[in-house]
């Protein structure tokens, strides 16, 4: 069973990691499928090395409080 305190402390985690956004917003799903999962990873990745996906939304790729979209995003995403 998970206490206040507990719940309050992975809420500002994943608050400061930027990944709380993706429970509430379509932020994590670039490909605009309807879901968040390791799609949305690999895409973000292939686009941080210059590959230029198909079907890439960029505006939902940035999660992390860093200068643009890069691996940390994709990294982020797999763990969601």
């Amino acid at each position: 069973m998970i206490n206040k305190k507990s719940l309050f402390l992975v809420l500002l985690l994943l608050t400061a990691t930027g990944v709380l956004p993706l429970l509430s917003q379509n932020l994590g799903d670039v490909n605009n499928d309807g879901s968040i999962n390791i799609v949305d990873a690999l895409l973000i990745a292939q686009y941080y090395v210059g590959l230029n996906p198909e079907q890439f939304n960029s505006n939902y790729a940035y999660l992390n409080c860093a200068d643009g979209i890069n691996i940390v995003d994709a990294l982020l995403i797999a763990q969601y």
